[in-house]
């Protein structure tokens, strides 16, 4: 195993780990979050999505492998 491959092995595993607590403190911050009183801000952020959103063609999957792939040929993965 090379060193990319043991820092890929531990990036992994620190996700696993920190997953279910993230998951936790988010799951947590929304049930705890008081609409009523920031129905104001939220308003705002919607009309500014409204106002200043462009429309999606694609969904960026196409994209996202594309740069996958070069990414794989740089570090030699494929040829």
């Amino acid at each position: 195993m090379t060193k990319y491959d043991k820092n890929i092995v531990k990036w992994m595993e620190t996700w696993n780990k920190a997953g279910p607590a993230l998951k936790n403190i988010r799951k947590k911050e929304l049930s705890s979050f008081d609409y009523s009183k920031n129905y104001k801000l939220i308003d705002e952020m919607l009309q500014y999505a409204c106002e200043h959103g462009e429309e999606r063609t694609t969904t960026g999957l196409i994209e996202q492998q594309r740069l996958f792939k070069e990414f794989a040929y740089k570090k030699g993965i494929i040829k």
